[in-house]
């Protein structure tokens, strides 16, 4: 999805991508972040971004290394999912 990928922050990893939910407009990660006040600047970027309705951080650890793990879930605006069914 070129709208996540153009708005990550270098220090932020995702490592699970799910997508779907009942309206198909949810996406759902988890990954890593180098800080706490990294994966805030990254909610903001996000929340900036046009198509994206809401988000939700949850989950939040302290790994080793000090990276903090976390989830995310995101909905996007039904109207940037473009797909048909066969």
């Amino acid at each position: 999805m070129d709208m996540l990928e153009q708005n990550t922050l270098p220090d932020i990893r995702f490592a699970n991508f799910n997508y779907g939910g009942s309206g198909g407009n949810l996406i759902a990660l988890s990954g890593d972040a180098k800080s706490y006040t990294t994966l805030a600047e990254q909610a903001l970027v996000l929340e900036s971004t046009k198509n994206i309705e809401s988000l939700a951080l949850s989950n939040l650890s302290l790994r080793s290394g000090g990276r903090v793990g976390f989830d995310l879930s995101i909905t996007i605006n039904p109207e940037l999912i473009n797909y048909q069914l066969k």
